[in-house]
């Protein structure tokens, strides 16, 4: 289900009180208002992450990109499995890629304020999130639908305010 309700800000009380008696999931950007919530899981989107490594336009930004393509890939394969099957599919075939690609991140020496380290510092905040889509075949690797179905009700909203 996707579910918009607008307001003039993103702080914790906002969402506090849109999800008041929600428990389950959430697929959102990772925001960080958006965390420890009771009851709630905050699956957070990879095609973030992927923007993230785009930025960082080097050889290293390149290897990650690939991986969440190599992701974004099979998700295209699972796309009219049922969430069991779908579930099933991605154990075997996107969590050994979801773990090799943490385990590249963790342990490459990206440092500093450049892209690479960005898009590493990002990754790793968001690296639990990032896993759970592997358990749950409902639950989608990211938020594009729903950022898709808003976009029309936004995309004036930042040229407006600098008017």
């Amino acid at each position: 289900m996707t579910l918009f309700q607008s307001a003039l800000s993103r702080a914790r009380s906002v969402l506090e009180s849109f999800i008041e008696g929600f428990s389950g999931t959430i697929v959102c950007d990772g925001y960080s208002a958006y965390d420890k919530l009771e009851g709630v899981n905050f699956a957070n989107c990879w095609a973030h992450v992927r923007r993230y490594w785009l930025k960082a336009d080097s050889k290293n930004g390149r290897i990650g990109v690939k991986y969440c393509d190599d992701l974004y890939r099979l998700e295209r394969q699972f796309k009219r499995l049922s969430p069991s099957k779908r579930r099933k599919k991605r154990q075997k075939y996107s969590k050994p890629i979801v773990e090799e690609f943490l385990h590249w991140v963790e342990t490459s020496p990206f440092y500093g304020k450049n892209a690479l380290a960005k898009a590493t510092e990002y990754t790793l905040n968001r690296a639990n999130g990032l896993k759970l889509f592997l358990n749950d075949g409902r639950i989608e690797m990211d938020n594009n639908p729903a950022e898709n179905a808003i976009r029309p009700n936004v995309i004036g909203r930042k040229i407006g305010s600098l008017v």
